[in-house]
């Protein structure tokens, strides 16, 4: 997995088209408001939110194993 990792880029790849996508889309609505960013991933969006939220927290939810 490792071996794989280092070879992978995901600036082209459909997560990254479906992320800036989905910017479009999302940060109007997010404009001068503070917002809490949930499974930010690599943090393309969290680069887009901060240039137009108020404040933007990056957070991860933590579930207890069964």
């Amino acid at each position: 997995m490792n071996k794989i990792a280092e070879h992978y880029k995901s600036s082209g790849d459909f997560d990254a088209i479906n992320t800036t996508l989905a910017s479009r889309i999302i940060c109007p609505c997010c404009e001068n408001r503070s917002v809490l960013e949930v499974g930010c991933a690599s943090g393309e969006m969290t680069k887009d939110l901060v240039e137009v939220a108020a404040s933007v927290t990056v957070g991860r939810a933590k579930f207890p194993v069964q």
